[in-house]
């Protein structure tokens, strides 16, 4: 497959000329590899339902709950190119084409996505995919691969306030390789609640697991079971602590 890259000097550029409010910006990306080229008519519609989110909650205070809802449909765009196959690993793995799809078709709902970083210039780790689990549109691909399908789509939305649930506890971490647990511990915080203090001594718990147990063989029954040992461990009579994660 022939893809579109951006370097990260001419993302930058660009990035500069988009904050300027520029009308007549042309991204002009740099096409690699050989084959039928990239086609972009599911990544546009896809851009397009995520602008619709904005719309539909400007001023929302739980942009990690949008955020969920427009990981779906980058996902699945990104499942049904090219005559209904998914995108090349090779070409997932190149940071050039996420900064492509970054400034040429998500700038806006990755601008208000982070729009006080972007106030401040801090903007370029969310549109650099160097750094996978910062760049808006990478996180969120990697957010529902973690579920491990868009037939689990809608758990990527279910939560509340789950911007560290996501970032700190799932694509970060080892967890995020094993969907049925990844859907199986999304499934109990929407059930049973934890706050900060206690969702990050679990989440510890769970990174701990990892040492004895192959938790990636694991169905997601039997993850729920051993989830729940863990945290009833935790001694979660107690009252919550924190704030919502």
């Amino acid at each position: 497959m022939r893809y579109p890259t951006l370097t990260r000097s001419s993302c930058e550029s660009l990035a500069k000329k988009r904050l300027e409010n520029s009308e007549t910006l042309i991204v002009e990306p740099t096409w690699v590899g050989e084959g039928n080229d990239f086609d972009e008519t599911p990544v546009q519609h896809a851009a397009e339902q995520c602008r619709e989110l904005i719309k539909i909650n400007p001023s929302n205070r739980d942009k990690d709950r949008v955020e969920g809802r427009a990981a779906r449909y980058l996902y699945q765009a990104l499942q049904t190119t090219n005559s209904h196959s998914s995108v090349p690993v090779h070409v997932l793995d190149d940071p050039g084409f996420w900064r492509y799809l970054s400034i040429r078709w998500f700038w806006e709902f990755i601008a208000w996505r982070e729009s006080k970083p972007f106030a401040n210039g801090n903007y370029m780790k969310y549109l650099d995919a160097n750094n996978p689990t910062e760049c808006v549109i990478t996180r969120m691909y990697l957010r529902m691969a973690a579920l491990g399908s868009e037939k689990y789509g809608e758990l990527a939305s279910v939560l509340p306030s789950a911007t560290d649930f996501w970032r700190s506890h799932i694509i970060r971490v080892r967890t995020a390789t094993a969907p049925p647990l990844v859907r199986a511990m999304v499934e109990l915080q929407r059930d049973q609640r934890l706050f900060t203090e206690d969702l990050r001594e679990f989440a510890k718990r769970v990174n701990r697991a990892w040492t004895n147990v192959v938790l990636n063989i694991y169905e997601q029954d039997e993850a729920r079971k051993l989830l729940i040992e863990l945290k009833d461990d935790l001694g979660t009579d107690r009252p919550n602590s924190g704030e919502p994660s």
